[in-house]
């Protein structure tokens, strides 16, 4: 299946003897590339509602002055990459006038949040903090809020630059065109969200039956299970063995089949919207009948 795609990079300077000398901690890289992963995938979660999958890749090595790494985003349907736009890593936003996650953070500058308001008669949300409040778009308050993303922005922004000279992180465009900047006496707004704002999760684990409402042998996500009381729920499909018997067609699937599962529950409370994220742990048992079963 042909998908859409988007190119942008991240670049880091300093006055700094590795930056200086083309090099970086590669820990902090590691750190930095993984959390990239992290962000867009929390991101796409919240923006699509669970129903688009990314795939992120990074293009070409680090290349030769200022520490640059090329990244790639393969998604599902063009709508799916306006999430970059809304973080900040793409020209769109800024020619469209589109306030973004980033020039958002810029002005909380690391504020502890205290709650955020929402009218649902309009597109825009009131993040209060502990001394003052900022108003912007309801899909970069919701993404303001959310500590997965917050702590993998200061891994991608904050953390590779920490105590360099000079610092400065960039944004760029498939032709290295800069797109946006954090200056040094900004990097501190990317530290991560500070304790007590907003966010509570709980974890439950059950063993119940399920039946599948829609599967994506190609992915984790686009997964729909129909829970015992009969309710069906997007879910992450996590147990590798089982996608890879689907794949390979070594796993037949007959409308109504059982399935004796371990699901994971993930509820997160926020401010705007709680969610509750299912992910399938591991399909321990197939109840289809023997007569039925064609593996």
């Amino acid at each position: 299946m042909k998908k859409d795609f988007e190119k942008f990079s991240i670049s880091y300077d300093a006055e700094s003897a590795d930056l200086s000398g083309h090099k970086i901690n590669a820990k902090d890289l590691g750190e930095a590339i993984s959390a990239m992963a992290d962000l867009l995938d929390e991101a796409t979660l919240l923006y699509t509602k669970g129903g688009a999958d990314v795939e992120l890749m990074v293009t070409t090595p680090a290349k030769k002055g200022s520490i640059i790494v090329d990244f790639l985003v393969q998604a599902s349907s063009p709508a799916t990459l306006d999430v970059l736009k809304h973080i900040g890593f793409t020209t769109a936003g800024g020619a469209l006038g589109i306030p973004t996650l980033i020039n958002t953070i810029k002005k909380l500058k690391n504020r502890k949040i205290v709650r955020i308001n929402v009218d649902s008669r309009s597109t825009q949300a009131t993040v209060i903090t502990e001394d003052g409040e900022i108003q912007c778009d309801k899909k970069i308050a919701e993404m303001i809020g959310n500590k997965k993303i917050r702590d993998s922005l200061h891994k991608i922004i904050q953390a590779p630059l920490h105590d360099k000279p000079n610092a400065k992180f960039k944004i760029l465009d498939s032709k290295h065109h800069e797109v946006l900047a954090v200056e040094e006496n900004r990097l501190e707004n990317f530290n991560p969200m500070p304790s007590g704002s907003l966010e509570e999760i709980s974890v439950e684990n059950i063993h119940i039956n399920i039946s599948f409402a829609q599967v994506n042998f190609d992915s984790k996500r686009g997964w729909k299970i129909v829970l015992p009381d009969g309710k069906e729920k997007s879910a992450l499909m996590q147990d590798a063995y089982f996608l890879s018997k689907a794949k390979a067609n070594e796993q037949a699937f007959k409308k109504g089949d059982l399935y004796e599962a371990k699901i994971r529950v993930t509820t997160t409370e926020r401010p705007i919207r709680s969610t509750i994220l299912y992910e399938v742990k591991e399909i321990t048992r197939h109840l289809v009948k023997k007569e039925d079963r064609i593996i």
